[in-house]
């Protein structure tokens, strides 16, 4: 074998990071069709008690947000 794992999507757990409802909506419901495993926040700060509670394994950000951007 080539070292190629199959993923298991609807095990993933999915951030959202976003300060906009509409983009954080639409992102949602297309990952949904995959997992619903999928937590949203509406700033960086909340996102980040997100990850600390329960370690997504993938995080989507919008960079440029209050309190703190998506970098940080």
């Amino acid at each position: 074998m080539t070292g190629i794992r199959i993923i298991n999507m609807e095990k993933l757990k999915i951030l959202i990071v976003d300060d906009d409802k509409t983009t954080t909506s639409i992102l949602n419901h297309m990952l949904y069709v995959y997992t619903d495993h999928i937590l949203t926040a509406a700033n960086g700060a909340e996102g980040l008690e997100l990850f600390d509670a329960y370690r997504p394994d993938i995080i989507l950000s919008d960079i440029n947000m209050p309190l703190m951007n998506g970098l940080e």
